[in-house]
């Protein structure tokens, strides 16, 4: 997403920043969250060219999700809750299968609707608007929402620098803004360490991303290339997609910084991984942490509530299976994000039980395998080879997959 990189993205942003903050020096009494709002929705508008009468559709429908949330509040209102559930699904199917419904928002005609699809799935944020609104409506039934008000929901959902790539989290922590008091403490404290965010993301985005990308597998002939050749493109794609989201990252965080606004840290080094669930804990915190929360800890309490006449293991294969499988679809359509959910699935759920096996019948063997820097750098060798391969289900269709991989292992 070239236009993150751009003078226009760069010179614009300085400018919303700039007037932000003399809108909470020059007005401290004042709530910054209406500020913030449009502030976001004119970006997505500027941006994304997505038109404004489509965004007012989109925050009217955001009310209703909000008003219905806020129902479950008072009562046992599991209808309410069904409800808004069916509603973001039914939502979200119909923004990927019949993109051309929304034609009258004067977006791209309906023969062109592999660009409506990315334009409305990728730019307007559905995935991760869908992660919150599910966040928020299952809190407010478990009465964990503090404070609601409307137009801290809709900036809730629609804050730009979040509004793509995350980090997702929940509405009482995202909510929790204060305004500033801008003054040179607070120029050392947050504007600095923001700038200095916001120019590594665009190093990254602009100058290591774009390198990586140019030599990673999508773009290799695979019948002119070695075998040194294609590890070296899936290498790389590793690298790209590590690159291009945590330079995203820096950028979100970077403005969020300078505006006082408190968001997660979505990285932490994940190329030292030993494991799959160590590495599960190191990529995309924020997304696994919500997946965590609100799929695979509901659902496991479930089996164990219904179903614990069935054996441990497979109680705990099935949930994490459905877990995975949710993430894969989320990222798109089509069969390799399936497979990629079920074969990350099927690698932690083999993990967890090789380490619960272990440490039940031989923790002090175990205890041994963790302090050995031998056994640490060949399990951080595997470890990396297991996200390229999964990776590569991600990136590639089946035919250029079975083409690669063979002649990957194969020479």
């Amino acid at each position: 997403m070239s236009f993150f990189n751009s003078i226009h993205f760069i010179f614009e942003s300085a400018l919303w920043i700039a007037a932000y903050l003399a809108f909470v020096r020059f007005y401290p009494d004042r709530r910054p969250e209406g500020f913030l709002l449009a502030m976001s929705l004119w970006w997505t508008h500027s941006f994304f060219e997505i038109p404004g009468p489509f965004l007012l559709f989109r925050l009217f429908l955001l009310s209703g999700v909000y008003f219905l949330g806020v129902k479950t509040m008072r009562k046992s209102a599991k209808v309410a809750v069904s409800s808004s559930m069916i509603g973001i699904v039914l939502a979200w199917w119909i923004f990927l299968r019949f993109p051309h419904v929304l034609g009258h928002f004067n977006l791209p005609a309906p023969s062109d609707s592999e660009f409506l699809r990315q334009r409305l799935f990728y730019f307007v944020g559905i995935p991760f608007t869908v992660c919150r609104v599910i966040s928020f409506v299952v809190d407010s039934r478990n009465g964990k929402v503090e404070n609601p008000g409307l137009l801290k929901f809709l900036l809730y959902i629609c804050y730009f620098p979040t509004l793509m790539s995350g980090p997702v989290t929940n509405y009482t922590r995202f909510t929790k803004i204060e305004a500033p008091v801008v003054n040179l403490d607070y120029l050392a404290t947050n504007v600095v360490p923001g700038v200095k965010r916001i120019i590594l993301g665009i190093f990254k985005r602009q100058l290591l991303a774009t390198f990586l990308w140019s030599i990673s597998l999508p773009f290799i002939k695979v019948g002119d290339a070695s075998v040194a050749r294609l590890w070296l493109g899936a290498y790389a794609y590793y690298l790209y997609l590590f690159v291009d989201f945590s330079g995203y990252t820096d950028l979100a965080l970077g403005i969020s910084k300078i505006m006082n606004v408190n968001l997660p840290e979505n990285f932490n080094s994940p190329f030292l991984a030993r494991n799959p669930r160590d590495f599960w804990q190191r990529w995309h915190i924020s997304f696994l942490d919500w997946l965590s929360q609100y799929v695979l800890t509901p659902l496991y309490t479930f089996e164990l509530k219904w179903l614990s006449f069935l054996p441990g293991g497979l109680l705990s294969l099935f949930a994490i299976l459905v877990t995975f499988v949710f993430a894969g679809v989320w990222h798109g359509e089509g069969t390799r994000f399936l497979i990629y959910g079920i074969f990350n699935a099927l690698v932690l759920w083999g993990y967890r039980t090789y380490d619960e096996k272990l440490r039940m019948h031989a923790p002090a063997l175990r205890k041994r395998l963790l302090a050995s820097k031998a056994i640490s750098v060949v399990s951080v060798f595997l470890c990396f080879h297991y996200v390229v391969i999964a990776l590569m289900l991600f990136s590639l269709d089946r035919p250029q997959l079975k083409v690669i991989l063979g002649r990957m292992w194969n020479g």
